[in-house]
């Protein structure tokens, strides 16, 4: 039976931090308008035997890699715990877990993790779902993102299909940001996971020769499955990997920059007339990415769910980092037909509700247990204030796709 309800759950924390202006002693040149940090692994959360001898099994993770995966599952586990306390949702009421773009990024010279790792660190989320599926079977979780870097071919994304991938052929090194999805209604062993790559690099992503101005290494192309992604943005290949069904649900993700004006990302796959899915709940993983109404490309009475990690100096510490808000209708582009149910041109603005869906719960994570510690070297105050931990907001009644 389909998902009738959902609930948003959001592990808040902050995944970067930076310094913008107005400057002041150490921060960056004037052509460099951010300093971003690398974010330290903080502690593992717990020692227990039973959890270190789970992060043992994957020989690919290092110390940095194999503490955030403890801490992330230790989270996931809190929030299921949690929700029994809270109660009232039953089989039909999907539950959404969202993680911060760049949850996943080591503080090493290139910001990334190897190939390796990487896969290391999707093998252990997904064998970790797999192994609790009884206790998420109607969990959606989205890991916040995977910053690697790995070596291709020039033409490992086929053009018809963009599924054929040729490694291990010494040509050019690229890097990316993944965010994997795991849902953990799917019997089949590490089949109800997906990955789905952002495609362009922007400053914020903390590549060096993007944020310091310096040269890339030869050989070393930072933004190279960017451009390769960018060309294939209206394929149906790329746009089914960022609108896909769950449980009867047409969900959308944008990660970060993809929700931006210049690429809208779902807007453009929820406009192409080959692939005609509509988005019932629109899903933002982000690292400093407002909600854009002319971006936004949930139905009228569906939902744009954000998570964001950003933390900079100078940009206040609210909730807004984490939000849920609800669609009332659209407004199309002056001579467009009006069509108050969806966006029928890629300028149509998403109006919403008057009052955000509210927390109805929250966990805050103190110092020691699971919070982050230690901030970047160097980084704003607003660190410490940023809110850490868990936000449940209220179940919501999922809307009726429209009929054409």
């Amino acid at each position: 039976m389909p998902y009738t309800h959902f609930r948003y759950i959001a592990y808040q924390l902050p995944t970067i931090g930076g310094s913008p202006n107005p400057r002041r002693p150490g921060d960056p040149p004037a052509d460099v308008p951010y300093q971003f940090r690398a974010t330290p692994p903080g502690n593992l959360p717990v020692t227990q035997a039973a959890l270190m001898a789970f992060l043992s099994r994957f020989p690919e993770l290092d110390n940095d890699s194999q503490i955030r995966v403890g801490r992330f599952v230790k989270v996931l586990e809190r929030a299921a715990v949690r929700l029994e306390h809270i109660g009232g949702d039953n089989d039909q009421t999907l539950k959404i877990f969202t993680a911060p773009e760049f949850y996943f990024r080591p503080p090493n010279a290139e910001f990334a993790y190897t190939y390796a790792q990487y896969r290391g660190i999707k093998a252990a989320l997904r064998t970790y779902v797999d192994e609790h599926r009884d206790q998420f079977r109607h969990w959606l979780i989205f890991c916040g993102t995977i910053m690697w870097q790995g070596v291709f071919a020039p033409g490992w994304w086929d053009a018809i299909t963009g599924a054929a991938k040729r490694r291990g052929n010494p040509h050019t090194e690229g890097f990316f940001n993944s965010c994997v999805y795991i849902y953990g209604g799917d019997p089949r062993p590490r089949q109800g996971s997906r990955v789905v790559e952002k495609a362009n690099a922007s400053n914020i992503d903390g590549l060096p020769g993007i944020t310091d101005g310096a040269a890339p290494p030869p050989g070393v192309d930072r933004n190279a499955a960017g451009r390769l992604y960018h060309q294939r943005y209206q394929s149906p290949a790329k746009q089914q990997k960022h609108i896909f069904n769950i449980g009867g649900v047409n969900i959308g993700l944008d990660i970060c920059l993809e929700h931006g004006a210049g690429l809208r990302v779902v807007r453009n796959a929820f406009l192409n007339t080959f692939f005609p899915r509509y988005v019932q709940l629109h899903v933002i993983v982000a690292g400093g990415m407002t909600i854009r109404e002319t971006s936004v490309s949930a139905i009228q009475g569906g939902f744009v769910l954000r998570n964001d990690g950003i933390n900079v100096r100078g940009l206040p510490v609210d909730n807004t980092r984490v939000e849920c808000l609800s669609v009332s209708r659209y407004t199309d582009p002056p001579g467009t037909p009006a069509e108050p149910r969806f966006p029928q041109e890629l300028d149509s603005t998403a109006h919403f509700a008057a009052a955000p869906i509210p927390i109805q719960d929250e966990v805050r994570f103190t110092p020691g247990a699971l919070h982050w510690v230690p901030a970047p070297p160097g980084t704003n105050p607003e660190w410490d204030a940023h809110f850490q931990g868990l936000k449940f907001m209220r179940a919501e009644a999922i809307p009726d796709p429209p009929t054409i």
